[in-house]
């Protein structure tokens, strides 16, 4: 049996289990404990006790944990993530925590309901297990695809959306609990063929957007580790570099009949 590339250890909101060799989640659990903490903070800005929260792409769960801490036993998180080995390290995360209001679905959420290839990732590789995107797979294991509209539920709150280039499809597959529920929307929408239709389609739903760019550095990270690792070098031109800090490129989007002001966020 070949030697678990996974670890536990005390992270910022309880304890986590992570694939040491995930080229940024697992990267930044191991140097920071915790990780993409600008993005917790949002969360915490918008989210309350007893909302339900939806997230598609919740990998293993390093945010989900906190999301459940938010809502609180009165609250629910619905999880998703069609990648099986990713999958059951986010079960095992809320296990290991002692979660009960998260419902794990090994899922992909999509605009149409059926059945989707989702490669399995080499476990020995060093990869970032994040970034799978399903958009044009043609080969794994079956998994089923859903749209969040069948679900048919009782509330929505707040909706985090991470699936690599398939924000929209998720979106168009929501409309009708969009158009009931209102939520507010944080997603990923780093795609710049992409981004503008992304945009479009999310103001159609009668929602304001805001940009919001999450580093993956936290200066006042949980280990106290003052090395930031996630820096890329961009050229300027053709003799000058720069080095940039990595982030995660997201939008906030706010229904229109929404009272919240957010400051310090450009409006798109």
């Amino acid at each position: 049996m070949r030697k678990s590339m996974n670890k536990c250890i005390d992270f910022r909101y309880g304890k986590i289990i992570y694939n040491t060799r995930d080229q940024y989640i697992g990267k930044s659990l191991e140097l920071y404990g915790e990780y993409s903490e600008s993005e917790a903070r949002i969360f915490e800005f918008f989210i309350k006790p007893g909302d339900t929260v939806v997230e598609v792409g919740a990998n293993i769960g390093s945010h989900t944990v906190h999301l459940a801490q938010l809502v609180g036993d009165s609250g629910v998180v619905w999880a998703f993530e069609p990648q099986r080995l990713v999958f059951q390290l986010l079960a095992g995360n809320m296990a290991i925590n002692g979660i009960t209001n998260v419902f794990c679905q090994q899922q992909c959420v999509s605009d149409k309901s059926g059945t989707i290839l989702v490669p399995v990732l080499d476990v020995d590789d060093i990869v970032n297990w994040g970034g799978l995107s399903l958009e044009h797979s043609q080969a794994g294991e079956p998994v089923q695809v859903i749209t969040l509209d069948s679900l048919e539920l009782p509330r929505c709150d707040f909706m985090k959306i991470d699936v690599e280039g398939m924000e929209q499809n998720v979106l168009q597959g929501a409309r009708k609990t969009i158009e009931k529920y209102r939520p507010v929307i944080y997603m990923e929408a780093d795609r710049p063929q992409k981004r503008e239709k992304l945009l479009a389609y999310t103001k159609s739903l009668g929602y304001r957007i805001f940009d919001h760019n999450a580093p993956l550095y936290n200066e006042d990270n949980f280990f106290h580790n003052p090395e930031n690792v996630f820096i890329a070098t961009i050229p300027v031109d053709e003799e000058t570099v720069a080095n940039i800090s990595i982030a995660s490129i997201n939008v906030i989007c706010l229904p229109k009949e929404s009272p919240i002001q957010i400051n310090g966020a450009r409006e798109l």
